[in-house]
């Protein structure tokens, strides 16, 4: 039997792309007369070719959609057509994006993460243990993309004593970031994480491990989450959630669950990387030189903010090192 052969990563998304446009031609050819009248929905979960939504009438189809709507998301509000006396439909249209959580693909410039958010909820945890540097990255996205950011301290009862992170969490509190400490266990500020998905939509991300899964089941204990325990050999998360999913909550809000992460890549450029760090702003145009980066420079505003105690070192330590990995 001959060896089995690799793929390069051009001709693995090539023929996923192909997969993708003939599963679609195939769908898409179907008489109108089997097609009922157009509702709205809104896309709930979308797993590889197909997309599942649910429509202001509380009916869940899963769907394929037109092509010339290009790439849809969960979140993403759209007009869906079903096929008369099945669970099943065609996507015809899509309304305009208020927000769009991206990040960079495996094999693309940009991967969509979730549409139409107002917060991202970035949970954190005792165990597995979280950079700063991973945190800004998400408070960077919410500055640049438009959502407001709640920073989750979960599995407080992990910690040795109750305030054990509080001076780690201090300079996020300093520039005016949100916190809230967890504890399903517990019954620890779940009635405040309750109050803040209230008639809103959110997304909670972070790495594996932290804890988002426990979260969901608390707010919607219809959902009956997978959970798993961290790793006894890395000591980190393992992946319960594939694909991010909205939920709907008894409050009238709307919760997202995203796949756990291990690193959280940014879709900006180094321009708009300061602008995402809200203590820096003041300063921003006061450098001697227009091209300043912010990296040391002679006559840096930013800098010298820093060395005055204007602006934490951790931060401005987490800014010089995703700039250089823009």
């Amino acid at each position: 039997m001959p060896p089995k052969r690799h793929l390069t990563k051009q001709q693995s998304k090539r023929t996923s792309q192909n997969n993708r446009k003939k599963l679609n031609a195939r769908e898409v050819k179907v008489d109108d007369s089997q097609l009922g009248e157009p509702t709205e929905a809104q896309v709930i979960r979308h797993m590889k070719y197909q997309i599942d939504v649910l429509t202001k009438n509380g009916e869940q189809l899963k769907c394929h959609y037109r092509q010339n709507l290009g790439a849809l998301v969960c979140g993403d509000k759209v007009i869906v057509q079903p096929h008369i006396g099945l669970s099943t439909g065609i996507i015809t249209a899509m309304h305009e994006r208020t927000t769009l959580l991206t990040r960079p693909g495996r094999y693309t410039d940009k991967k969509l993460v979730a549409a139409n958010i107002e917060k991202i909820f970035i949970v954190v945890a005792p165990k597995p243990e979280v950079s700063d540097i991973f945190i800004d990255r998400y408070l960077v996205a919410a500055e640049h993309f438009g959502f407001t950011p709640i920073l989750i301290l979960n599995k407080i009862d992990l910690l040795p004593r109750p305030d054990a992170m509080d001076q780690r969490l201090e300079h996020f509190e300093t520039v005016g970031y949100q916190t809230l400490k967890i504890s399903v266990k517990e019954d620890i500020g779940l009635t405040d994480l309750k109050k803040e998905f209230k008639e809103t939509t959110g997304i909670l991300v972070g790495q594996s491990g932290v804890g988002k899964s426990s979260l969901i089941n608390y707010l919607l204990p219809d959902a009956n989450l997978d959970t798993s325990p961290l790793s006894d050999i890395s000591g980190l998360g393992q992946h319960t959630t594939s694909a991010a999913k909205l939920f709907q909550l008894a409050s009238g809000g709307q919760l997202i669950d995203s796949p756990g992460v291990r690193e959280f890549g940014l879709n900006i450029t180094k321009e708009q990387l300061a602008e995402g760090f809200v203590e820096f702003r003041p300063y921003l145009g006061q450098c001697k030189f227009r091209d300043c980066q912010h990296l040391g420079d002679k006559h840096c505003a930013i800098k010298s903010a820093v060395n005055e105690g204007q602006i934490s070192d951790s931060r401005y330590q987490s800014y010089s090192s995703i700039y250089q990995s823009l």
